[in-house]
């Protein structure tokens, strides 16, 4: 995570700061009046936002295809021409651009926030949601006034905020927090991906989204004690509905499912592990199988052979 404040009156450096959070720019001073900026920057590894209060500015952004864009006015008005026609963006609009054509940014007074999308984390999620890779919104403007736009400022300014706390750096909160934003993002500018949000209220409600959440947990703990109502506190699921989604997608309910990785993760071991170093029972209480008849018989079925046999390799 990297976060950068400059105050400026220099085009050449206004470019040097902003360029590794939203791509390629190119600014000029405006004839009248004196340019001047103030930008503060954060990146994570998958999401990059910039806020800059700017007077007499215009900025040509040539962002790299890698990238999907969003320019959210917090106060004043900004204009974009893209070449066909010029828009105004105010409180009520965001500009959306997949970057796939440069386009000119103008502004007389304005505050804006910049954030910045890695397309491949855009595919990620729809794939989670619908299971296809379209990441890329329909249109050009977010609407701020509905409720997907107003959650989707209000987790930027979350990840915005985190982006300045020394103590989250990219962590799995951090992690969590990117997919949530792309998530708001797609429902906010109704991409395809998000027509399977209706009905949810909230993105971060959704059921894959939710069962996705419940399966990193699971395999950032598969050491510790796990019971359904934990499973249940990280989805925000009701246990009803979180048995119903692991059976439809897994065919087993959650319980098994953890069951099933930790066999898979004490496997891992057992194949590159010596015996010498090592004993089936430590490392398969190392991952909560205390009960060991119960775990050689599941193994078994599992992989067609006892744990020990894995181990003696």
């Amino acid at each position: 995570m990297a976060t950068a404040c400059v105050e400026t009156t220099d085009p050449d450096q206004f470019n040097k700061i902003v360029e590794p959070v939203v791509g390629l720019v190119k600014t000029r001073k405006k004839h009248i009046g004196r340019f001047s900026a103030r930008i503060e920057t954060g990146c994570m590894s998958r999401i990059g936002v910039m806020v800059q209060k700017v007077r007499n500015i215009c900025v040509r952004y040539e962002t790299p295809e890698l990238h999907t864009l969003v320019i959210v006015p917090l106060s004043g008005v900004f204009e974009v021409n893209d070449g066909y026609r010029s828009s105004a963006f105010d409180k009520h609009s965001a500009k959306v651009t997949c970057a796939v054509e440069p386009f000119t940014f103008r502004a007389e007074a304005a505050t804006v926030m910049a954030v910045r999308i890695d397309n491949a984390l855009l595919r990620d999620v729809s794939a989670r949601l619908t299971g296809c890779g379209d990441g890329h919104p329909p249109s050009s403007e977010l609407n701020l006034h509905t409720k997907a736009g107003r959650s989707f400022c209000l987790q930027a300014n979350m990840v915005w905020s985190h982006m300045h706390t020394d103590t989250i750096g990219e962590t799995q909160a951090a992690a969590a927090e990117q997919v949530e934003l792309a998530t708001y993002f797609l429902f906010a500018t109704n991409s395809p991906s998000a027509a399977s949000l209706d009905g949810h209220g909230s993105a971060s409600n959704h059921p894959a989204l939710a069962i996705q959440r419940v399966e990193d947990w699971i395999m950032s703990n598969l050491s510790e004690p796990i019971c359904r109502a934990d499973l249940c506190d990280v989805s925000g699921l009701h246990v009803r509905t979180l048995t119903r989604e692991f059976t439809e997608k897994y065919k087993v309910g959650p319980m098994q499912y953890v069951r099933q990785q930790r066999l898979d993760a004490i496997r891992r071991i057992l194949l590159t592990t010596d015996e010498s170093e090592n004993t089936v029972t430590r490392i398969a209480q190392d991952y909560c199988m205390f009960h060991l008849g119960r775990f050689a018989h599941e193994y078994r079925l599992r992989y067609h052979e006892l744990p020990g046999a894995t181990l003696a390799r």
